[in-house]
């Protein structure tokens, strides 16, 4: 791994990954999770398979709205304020975030690798930094971060829905630059997607590390 002063990782299969193979498998559990009670087994699963839907295309008019404002992500709570235009499920939107939360913490798992890789940088004094383009804010993904054992007190964590600015576009680097008053070539910057982690990072002069290991194989995603 090239060095510098501060390094940077990519959350979502860089540093930890789901049991779920796709974010659309975790919002079918979690419609099974939101189904009535009393429900039969066929109704909870139809239950599922619409929220399901509703979830993704909240998710869809949440970004699109937000993109709308200048921002480009929007986050959680804004997500399923706007689930009830495509499903009414007669729960309040903070049990519905609460329940997705506790469902992404018993799926998620960390990369021993990337972990591993981390603490021996922290020891040798670099800086770490996180930095994922996400609709979980901070302030929710951090504590889940340090329960998985990933992020550490005085680790840096910066989210797009936050910032209102992803990495996808490049400007969220930016914003990480500007926030810790380095140069590009004082950060080196690991992740997994072509695009986003290493094509607009390398964009911007910071040093990349392609890391593919957890990404599904061809057999995987088939199933």
């Amino acid at each position: 791994m090239p060095d510098a002063l501060l390094h940077s990782f990519d959350l979502f299969d860089t540093c930890i990954t789901r049991m779920h193979a796709y974010p659309r498998d975790v919002f079918y559990d979690l419609g099974l999770r939101l189904a009535p009670a009393s429900a039969s087994e066929a109704a909870r699963q139809r239950f599922a398979r619409r929220f399901q839907r509703a979830r993704i295309r909240a998710e869809k008019v949440a970004n699109w709205l937000a993109r709308r404002e200048g921002r480009e992500h929007a986050d959680i709570e804004g997500i399923y304020r706007h689930l009830r235009w495509f499903m009414r499920t007669g729960r309040p939107i903070a049990e519905m975030v609460q329940a997705e939360l506790a469902l992404e913490e018993e799926s998620l798992y960390p990369i021993d690798e990337t972990v591993e890789s981390i603490r021996r940088l922290r020891a040798a004094g670099h800086r770490i930094l996180f930095i994922s383009d996400m609709y979980i804010p901070a302030r929710l993904l951090g504590p889940l971060l340090q329960r998985l054992g990933v992020m550490a007190p005085g680790d840096g964590l910066y989210v797009s829905c936050d910032l209102g600015c992803a990495k996808h576009s490049g400007r969220l680097f930016q914003h990480v630059l500007k926030a810790e008053g380095i140069a590009a070539a004082d950060l080196v910057h690991t992740g997994d997607n072509p695009h986003a982690d290493i094509g607009m990072a390398q964009a911007h002069g910071i040093q990349t590390v392609h890391f593919t290991p957890a990404h599904l194989t061809e057999r995987e995603a088939m199933i």
